[in-house]
């Protein structure tokens, strides 16, 4: 991997995860805490002295290896590194609910938590299980769902499979010693990491999160990093308007005849700045950047099999078409890699469009017709951008590839609130048969009732036996498809716009039970093609803008 690349994934990993709490039960240590936890003689600390008490420390426990390895000494490394770290000393005789309150609300705000896995000090030799009291306070951490975090569990075990058994009930490892936790449809929130003790420094912690970052969750990389850029602008637009405008922004505001409230318009107003702020000069596609390289060490390591392409280029429904054969003879080709690994190598390419022009020329001996070509390239960059998380575990690859879709899809075209409410865009679905409902009723009338006598407009809607990709087309007038997320498992609904029905608001709940909403701009292009029926849709599911593209995905989703 480019060091430059790497060093610049650090930058951001350690822009956003910039505070820390430390938890350990030996932070602060003071001469009574050494005398009662080491058991020496009043007389022996008659001359008390810290650096000879360390020292003793260090050489009478086997808790560390060395002065350097003490919890004062980590809490003083990260904040040099420039963490702002919130020390938290656990106190074995004291109730872990009262520890757990004044943490509780400084978990809210942080991002990162470092903690001591033999919180109660348990001998090696001890029947109890270490690790209970660290196990609650990382779960009430995990608990906190704000944002990206990260948990760093630190131990003295000579064997971090100990650790592991205890954590793997609340979270799912990955390797050894990254975790993350459950997904349960809406995503990761929390990775973390187990540690020795004697590994916990603030640049391996980063390069570690780096490493995963890089592996795995380049995307969320991406968006880190526009957390990141948008934090700073958000600090640039505050200070610019950080004036005595009042006066002159309510006189505008007043003598406009704007529309929207004083709140609103301000809200607007910082929004706007921030997002027209100019960028820094270093700013590049990160994800493209990753990809590009993560592609260049396939390319290299010759990793990927006959098989293994095989295999991919199936799942991508191309096994058997032109296209999957000019795609399977190019990556065969010595040729078409060395000059792949070229092209990689001598130009600066940042971002597909750029990449699609020098890819035309290299699979130019295998596809002849121009036409073809182009398609060819859009299919290749696709298998080209997937290759290496294929290639290290196909079945993880082909697993996540569709709970990925399923939360992608909930995320883009659906939100949840209350389930007892009604909006326009709300799917319902009948209690007694595997009838759906889609709200179509317009905003202004979900909201005010009484003005409707409280009747509600829906269309019906069935789920779709079987399904193809001329369907997700939505190329039918009289019809909309829908992939619908539905209990971990994706639903294509057919919504007949010739059959609707209207249901007394009050009588929905005896019938009916509420699944999800549809986002404001989606349920509107539904209703605007139910209000004329000779309007295309335009826009394929699963956000795929060619039809050629939702061929290669509905396999594996339905």
């Amino acid at each position: 991997m480019n060091y430059e690349l790497v060093q610049q994934v650090k930058d951001i990993v350690k822009g956003y995860f910039d505070n820390a709490v430390i938890v350990d039960d030996e932070l602060f240590m003071t001469k009574e805490r050494l005398e009662e936890d080491l058991e020496f003689d009043n007389s022996e600390l008659e001359e008390w002295n810290e650096v000879e008490v360390q020292t003793e420390y260090a050489a009478t426990t086997d808790d560390y290896t060395s002065l350097g390895s003490r919890p004062d000494e980590t809490n003083e490394k990260f904040i040099r590194d420039g963490f702002v770290v919130m020390p938290f000393r656990y106190e074995r005789d004291r109730d872990i609910k009262e520890q757990l309150e004044k943490l509780t609300p400084v978990f809210n705000n942080a991002k990162l938590l470092i903690i001591d896995w033999n919180l109660e000090n348990l001998p090696s030799t001890s029947p109890t299980p270490r690790g209970a009291a660290a196990l609650r306070i990382i779960r009430e951490f995990a608990g906190t769902e704000k944002g990206i975090k990260c948990i760093v569990v630190y131990t003295q075990e000579d064997n971090l499979q100990v650790v592991r058994d205890e954590l793997e009930a609340d979270f799912e490892f990955i390797d050894d010693h990254f975790f993350q936790d459950r997904n349960q449809g809406e995503g990761n929130s929390l990775f973390g990491f187990v540690f020795s003790k004697r590994e916990v420094e603030p640049d391996k912690i980063i390069s570690e999160m780096a490493n995963i970052l890089i592996q795995n969750k380049n995307t969320m990389l991406h968006l880190i990093d526009i957390a990141n850029r948008f934090d700073e602008n958000l600090g640039k637009a505050m200070r610019r308007f950080n004036a005595p405008f009042d006066n002159v922004l309510y006189t505008q505001f007043v003598t406009s005849g704007l529309d929207s409230d004083i709140p609103q318009f301000l809200n607007e107003l910082l929004t706007s700045e921030i997002l027209e702020l100019p960028q820094h000069e270093s700013e590049f596609n990160i994800y493209f950047k990753l990809k590009i390289q993560n592609l260049l060490r396939v390319l290299q390591e010759e990793s990927f099999t006959e098989e293994k392409l095989n295999d991919l280029l199936a799942f991508y429904n191309l096994e058997g078409k032109d296209v999957g054969e000019y795609i399977s003879d190019a990556l065969h080709s010595r040729d078409f890699k060395e000059g792949l690994i070229k092209l990689i190598k001598e130009t600066e390419i940042r971002s597909v469009q750029e990449l699609k022009a020098p890819l035309i020329d290299l699979v130019s001996p295998y596809v002849k017709k121009k036409k073809k070509k182009t398609n060819a390239v859009k299919q290749l960059i696709m298998i080209l951008f997937v290759l290496d998380e294929f290639i290290r575990d196909p079945d993880s690859f082909k697993e996540q590839f569709y709970k990925q879709a399923y939360t992608l899809t909930k995320l883009m075209k659906f939100y949840d609130d209350y389930p007892d409410k009604i909006n326009t865009g709300t799917i319902l679905k009948s209690m007694s048969s595997e009838n759906y409902l889609l709200c179509i009723t317009p905003w202004c009338d979900v909201f005010r009732l009484e003005k409707i006598d409280h009747m509600l407009k829906f269309l019906r809607g069935t789920v779709v036996g079987k399904v193809t990709d001329i369907l997700l087309e939505n190329n039918k007038s009289n019809c909309e498809y829908m992939v619908v997320p539905i209990n971990g498992k994706l639903q294509l609904i057919k919504w007949e716009f010739f059959d609707v029905v209207t249901l007394k608001a009050d009588e929905l709940d005896k019938n009916y039970r509420k699944v999800t909403n549809v986002k404001r701009s989606y349920i509107q292009k539904i209703i605007n093609r139910y209000s004329s029926y000779q309007i295309r849709a335009g826009v394929n599911e699963l956000f795929f803008k060619e039809s050629d593209y939702v061929s290669n995905f509905y396999k594996q989703l339905f």
